[in-house]
């Protein structure tokens, strides 16, 4: 099998993973790994060496960028919870 179907496979079950572990129970360290793998599959074509194959490449990054940004998204909204949560104990 080529490395960008295992890459896929091997990423895509990670993803699978955190996301349901963050459903049952929520910790930052879920969004962190989302966070890195996702740019790992934007990284992946090219450290691997499938970057000419275009529909492979482009499948990575955009999954990637997309996994990515929620993660990013999702960490600040976290933060911003905290930081609300605190100012009101004051």
């Amino acid at each position: 099998m080529p490395a960008a179907a295992w890459n896929a496979g091997i990423v895509g079950a990670l993803i699978a993973c955190c996301s349901v572990v963050a459903l049952y129970r929520y910790g930052a360290w879920t969004e962190w790994s989302n966070l890195g793998l996702g740019c790992w599959g934007v990284a992946a074509p090219f450290l691997l060496g499938f970057g000419s194959a275009q529909a492979a490449m482009w499948t990575h990054v955009l999954v990637g960028l997309c996994v990515a940004t929620i993660a990013i998204i999702q960490l600040s909204s976290g933060r911003k919870a905290q930081m609300l949560s605190r100012s009101d104990v004051r």
